[in-house]
């Protein structure tokens, strides 16, 4: 809760200027919620924020980070390259390396998490997008995972499937669902994405239910970035 209290701060502080700005710029979405889209950053294009951190090396390659994550000591770096772009759908593949902390029998131990991945999408009109998406996850300790107390920032080997609907020219709906092979648990997700001409705003709930947690976890998504630079 304090850190939420404290990213509402800096939203406030930081951004009230942007809401003279209009819609999203025709720039399309490379994160749904939790899940990776087909898409890749145009070259020199750049995501800084609360969240993401991402930076187009060429039109179709990517690398970035999630800073949220570094405030759980979830230290991480990820790339992903575009293997084609057609009018009505385009396919990604990447990598996240990780490293993080679970509790295995009341102590915290760390892991290492190599993830490739591929991402799918498809553009279903002119306002609802398909994605689709797979990661492999590699992680490597001194303990086994499988004792591991899984988190809602968990992730292992997973598919994931969600739509992204273009409300208005402001506004697009976001959903997901997955399956966690690793932690044996589904994951559901929706939220809201505001976007201006340079800064987007994301707000929902995600729900996560690894096996060996009673009730499941149910936390808010929050993030906020300027998206700026690169052609459009």
């Amino acid at each position: 809760m304090k850190i939420l209290v404290i990213l509402f701060g800096i939203f406030l502080n930081f951004t009230s200027f942007i809401f003279a700005q209009n819609n999203f710029d025709n720039r399309p979405i490379v994160n749904n919620i939790r899940m990776s889209t087909g898409f890749t950053l145009n070259k020199g294009e750049t995501i800084l924020g609360i969240g993401p951190i991402a930076h187009g090396v060429s039109d179709n390659v990517q690398i970035g980070s999630n800073v949220l994550l570094l405030l759980f000591s979830a230290y991480n770096v990820n790339a992903k390259v575009s293997l084609f772009k057609e009018p009505g759908y385009c396919l990604a593949i990447g990598g996240n390396l990780e490293q993080f902390y679970l509790k295995v029998d009341d102590k915290y131990e760390p892991f290492i998490s190599v993830s490739p991945f591929i991402s799918f999408t498809s553009i279903i009109n002119s306002t609802t997008e398909f994605h689709l998406s797979g990661v492999v996850s590699h992680i490597n300790s001194d303990v086994s995972i499988e004792k591991a107390e899984a988190n809602y920032l968990s992730q292992g080997t997973s598919v994931y499937a969600g739509l992204s609907h273009h409300f208005s020219d402001r506004s697009k709906f976001l959903v997901e669902s997955g399956y966690d092979a690793t932690f044996k648990g589904f994951r559901l997700a929706g939220a809201a994405l505001l976007g201006w001409q340079t800064f987007r705003l994301k707000l929902g709930l995600g729900y996560f239910d690894p096996k060996g947690i009673n009730r499941g976890y149910l936390l808010p998504v929050i993030g906020f970035w300027w998206r700026f630079g690169g052609k459009k």
